[in-house]
């Protein structure tokens, strides 16, 4: 009985360590299939990165282009509004149309559109 005892038990052993190595393959192939996931989400956001950084180098130099022309704007317009008035003061007085004074008061509206677009813009990102 022992003999056959003995006999069971290492017939039954190698079962075990079979049932185990495939246990172990399996978490490896697991593991490998875990590790491609990752290879690939990891790829695919650094291309999002790179998307990003391109998109925003030329947003942030054309916030910078907008910001230069905002601000020269600023300066500009109450210099002009007064040019336009001095000339529309003198045509007045010696009795004078000048055309162009229209064309420089429609200069002027859209030259604020812009300025007060812009504005917006710059308050609403504030990127620097």
């Amino acid at each position: 009985m022992k003999a056959l005892t003995k006999l069971w038990a290492e017939l039954a052993q190698p079962k075990q360590e079979l049932a185990s190595q495939e246990v172990k393959l399996s978490a490896v192939e697991e593991l490998e299939r875990s590790t491609d996931v990752f290879l690939d989400e990891a790829r695919e956001l650094e291309g999002y990165i790179s998307d990003f950084d391109q998109h925003m180098d030329r947003a942030l130099g054309t916030y910078r282009m907008m910001l230069g022309l905002y601000e020269s704007l600023d300066s500009e317009l109450g210099d002009f509004d007064q040019q336009i008035d001095k000339v529309a003061a003198a045509a007045k007085e010696i009795g004078v149309d000048v055309p162009e004074l229209d064309e420089a008061r429609k200069a002027i509206r859209s030259a604020e559109e812009a300025y007060a677009d812009a504005e917006e813009r710059i308050r609403k990102y504030n990127l620097l």
